[in-house]
């Protein structure tokens, strides 16, 4: 049985409305959240699942069918998800 290889996805900041969401996660509450595949930058986005935690203190993002891709600061998706124009 050969292993499997490890989810290579980051949030896709480029999208206003990705970042909006982002911005409006209520705690113990879930978002879409669009990804990208780091390993083709061409590809379109995938849709995932946020979810920011009761305490609001951290936001973990997993595929469609509950694959962790990452989970972060919650402020930390939030001073990246703010656009500077």
């Amino acid at each position: 049985m050969s292993e499997q290889e490890p989810l290579n996805y980051y949030i896709d900041y480029s999208h206003r409305f990705n970042c909006s969401c982002l911005l409006s996660a209520k705690p113990g509450k879930e978002i879409a959240v669009l990804v990208r595949d780091a390993s083709n930058r061409e590809a379109p986005p995938i849709k995932a699942r946020g979810y920011r935690s009761p305490d609001g203190l951290s936001f973990k993002v997993t595929t469609a069918s509950g694959e962790q891709i990452c989970e972060l600061a919650y402020k930390d998706v939030e001073q990246l998800a703010q656009h500077k124009d």
